[in-house]
């Protein structure tokens, strides 16, 4: 089973390579790295191409402007060829059996959206996967310890909100689950680590102040809300939207970064 890993980077050379690098060291040897430079000015397009040159499980794509981390995973999705698609950011690896815990999940029961828990698992004969209902469905957890079904992120228009670039992996994910009918996790021993290398984003620090927070997040949440309810999805499902009104109101006046965090995006900071 062919599995995509879409890598977005932006000014992050020797990071990227790190990433790459990663991945082609996997033991499922069926993958392609898909990784998408946001225009940098730096010799990341040079690095990438060196990876393209060494190994052909490597492809490199160059937004048309500086866009975005949603534009730039929006362009991997649409380049994927796999059956399955997850996410690494550029100053992430993946070790252990990650890529095999996939494919495993992926052929035993096509769920849409498979989550790969860490545990210590030696090979594919430890994995241990189990169906989920949608209801005892949690989407706590990282993005780059999820994956989505290619042809279904595809068929029903999932994709990351290009009008944000700050918890705009938390929208795809309830967005995702929201639905999703086959769900599943699968535990392996296949982690992620964060490199140890100084970030140069374009984000600037206009996103850390308590009211800024709050200024780019609800709006956020509210078009997570109002994208649900435009997509008559069954009634138990639309019970999220409703969760996500209800938290809005409560923390419309929250001062405090972290509890809005935990509030609207239900995860451990």
């Amino acid at each position: 089973m062919l599995v995509s890993v879409v890598v977005p980077t932006y000014n992050r050379s020797e990071a990227v390579r790190l990433a790459v690098t990663s991945v082609l060291a996997q033991n499922h040897k069926n993958t392609e790295v898909v990784v998408i430079d946001d225009c940098s000015p730096d010799n990341t397009s040079k690095v990438l191409l060196g990876l393209v040159r060494q190994d052909s499980r490597v492809r490199m794509f160059r937004t048309p402007r500086n866009s975005g981390v949603s534009a730039a995973r929006n362009m991997g999705i649409l380049q994927s060829r796999g059956e399955y698609i997850t996410f690494l950011d550029d100053d992430d690896a993946i070790s252990g059996e990650y890529l095999s815990a996939i494919s495993f999940i992926g052929s035993a029961c096509e769920p849409d959206i498979c989550q790969v828990i860490h545990t210590h698992a030696q090979s594919t004969a430890d994995f241990v996967h189990r169906t989920r209902e949608w209801s005892d469905w949690s989407v706590n957890g990282y993005l780059r310890t999820f994956a989505f079904r290619r042809v279904w992120l595809l068929g029903n228009s999932i994709f990351f909100p290009e009008k944000y670039n700050l918890c705009e992996d938390h929208y795809f994910k309830f967005l995702a689950w929201a639905n999703a009918d086959r769900l599943a996790e699968v535990e392996s021993s296949g982690k992620y680590a964060e490199l140890d290398i100084p970030r140069t984003s374009r984000l600037s620090s206009k996103y850390n102040s308590p009211n800024a927070w709050r200024k780019y997040i609800l709006p956020l949440l509210t078009d997570l809300t109002d994208d649900i309810k435009s997509r008559k999805l069954p009634a138990e499902k639309v019970i999220l939207s409703r969760i996500f009104e209800k938290e809005l109101n409560s923390v419309r006046d929250c001062p405090h970064r972290l509890s809005l965090m935990k509030k609207l995006c239900k995860i451990d900071t």
